[in-house]
């Protein structure tokens, strides 16, 4: 479970300019987009910006899901 910070890592087959990180809360609702700007790297999110709970991240790809992933946040 993410506490405080929670580190996704990422690795694009080929450069976009069409990529981002969706994190979903149970229901479907998108609560936070992240928009990647490098073929690799990670992105961090703080844990007092999500209620606890359980979520659900995807990394889109040219409006494609290439992976989806569950997290739970407990702060």
């Amino acid at each position: 479970p993410i506490t405080k910070t929670g580190k996704f890592t990422f690795e694009l087959y080929k450069q976009t300019n069409n990529a981002e990180i969706i994190i979903y809360n149970l229901i479907g609702e998108v609560v936070k987009n992240i928009n990647l700007e490098s073929k690799i790297g990670f992105v961090m999110i703080n844990a007092d910006d999500f209620e606890s709970g359980l979520y659900f991240y995807s990394l889109v790809v040219e409006g494609q899901v290439a992976a989806t992933q569950k997290v739970l946040i407990a702060n």
